[in-house]
């Protein structure tokens, strides 16, 4: 199970909410004064217009948070934008029209967030608040203040329950007609090497591989939370350990009839859509794309030896405040109640990986979800999950996680599809960095 900490919960109520934002002392002498005068006294709290900028449609928006608000906070007024061509964060700030929350990435909060002016520090927030943070699972903190460099301790977002740490799936079906064993939580990658052989082949027509993987996130989010940029210092981190990363995933590609797809999309959809890959890891969120008649079900992610009984890092997205905004506290307000405890319990039932630290809610994970009944959902908190990569010192220039991502994973891509050495596609790839890395230095 994942680890917990002792929780100190707060109670998020509309009215306790706004008593913080809307009314200090003075603002009681006022209505104090305004009764002894016999004049009308406002009632309820003041309208406020929020707009609120995330990745996802204005549809998932609503469903997912906007009627939540709306009915907890009747006052606000919701402007909600996607991200799309045209209205991406960049416009918005460029036109001066700047969110007041924005739904940020771990991979993209550099670039989308930090480095456009945007950022802003939340502790006083939830000092005022009273904000206990050991009520969220500490992986999940530890991250963004890692990802934004933060070595103050300052916290530039909340985390939401919709992190997505790696599983293998399996296709049960593909099983029963090869006759092989099902793979169990706990298997090792090494354990997974005969399966896959025997699973590889050409029948009929048809190749069946083994084994596909969204092997991008699988590199980046390594149970052994090894960085790509070295934490103290302007180059790779350690090649070494990037060599046994790489090596470990290489040799599944190398198995006979278990060549790579096209890409990381085509490595998914030969699992799900073609349905010729007996297992598949990725993130757990991609059974949303499951076919309804798809037998599959899932395991544990394979664990590293130099790793053991750890599963993936996890990279989820937060809620972050704009510096900009006006309505800091009804924005923490809302905030706060998208990520309280029966929200986060509800959307867990609906399959939604939590962030605070109690157990109950790993527990009901997927219970209401109708593509997860009857399936192994403890394999998603098998093993605690491992922790964040270490912060890079404050006074080093630092390259967007989703850049360093795609430069390893380009790497591995032509060390599996053209034959390039480990050593040389590493060197390759260090290479690039340091180029990032100058053109971080010289902004």
């Amino acid at each position: 199970m994942n680890r917990t900490v002792k929780t100190a919960w707060l109670p998020v109520m509309l009215a306790s909410a706004l008593a913080l934002t809307a009314c200090g002392s003075d603002g009681t002498e006022r209505r104090q004064a305004q009764e002894d005068n016999g004049a009308a006294v406002p009632s309820g709290p003041k309208p406020v217009d929020l707009f609120i900028y995330t990745d996802v449609t204005d549809e998932v928006f609503q469903a997912t948070w906007g009627e939540r608000i709306r009915r907890q906070f009747p006052h606000v007024t919701i402007k909600h934008q996607q991200g799309v061509k045209g209205a991406r964060i960049e416009d918005l700030v460029a036109a001066g029209t700047i969110p007041d929350v924005m739904r940020t990435q771990t991979t993209t909060i550099r670039d989308e967030y930090l480095n456009l002016g945007l950022s802003y520090d939340m502790r006083e927030l939830v000092q005022k608040h009273k904000l206990d943070l050991n009520r969220f699972n500490p992986v999940y903190l530890q991250r963004i203040i890692n990802e934004t460099g933060a070595s103050g301790g300052e916290i530039y977002g909340l985390p939401i329950n919709s992190p997505s740490p790696l599983v293998l799936f399996y296709n049960k079906d593909l099983f029963g007609k090869f006759g092989v064993p099902y793979p169990k939580d706990g298997m090792s990658w090494d354990d997974l090497v005969p399966l896959v052989q025997q699973l590889s082949r050409s029948e009929g027509g048809i190749l069946y591989r083994g084994l596909t993987t969204n092997y991008m996130s699988v590199l980046r989010d390594n149970a052994w939370s090894h960085p790509i940029l070295n934490p103290n210092a302007d180059e790779m981190a350690d090649t070494a350990k990037w060599q046994i990363l790489f090596n470990n995933l290489k040799r599944f590609y190398e198995i006979p009839n278990n060549p790579m797809a096209a890409s990381l999309t085509a490595e998914l959809q030969l699992f799900y859509k073609e349905r010729t890959a007996a297992m598949y890891v990725g993130q757990i969120n991609q059974f949303n794309s499951f076919p309804a008649d798809l037998s599959w079900d899932m395991v544990s992610l394979p664990q590293l030896k130099e790793a053991p009984n750890r599963l993936s890092q996890l990279t989820p997205p937060y809620w972050s405040i704009t510096r900009q905004s006006k309505v800091k506290d009804e924005a923490f307000a809302v905030i706060l109640d998208l990520l309280s405890e029966d929200v986060q319990l509800a959307q867990a039932k609906e399959g939604k990986i939590p962030t605070l630290a109690d157990k109950k809610l790993e527990q009901a994970f997927g219970q209401e979800t109708p593509a997860l009944k009857g399936k192994n959902t403890k394999a998603v908190f098998y093993h605690p999950f491992a922790d964040p990569t270490p912060l890079r010192k404050a006074e080093l220039p630092v390259v967007p996680l989703g850049k360093q991502q795609t430069i390893v994973s380009n790497a591995f891509e032509k060390v599996v599809k053209q034959g390039t050495d480990v050593n040389t596609a590493l060197r390759e790839a260090q290479d690039q960095l340091k180029k990032e890395l100058d053109t971080a230095k010289a902004k």
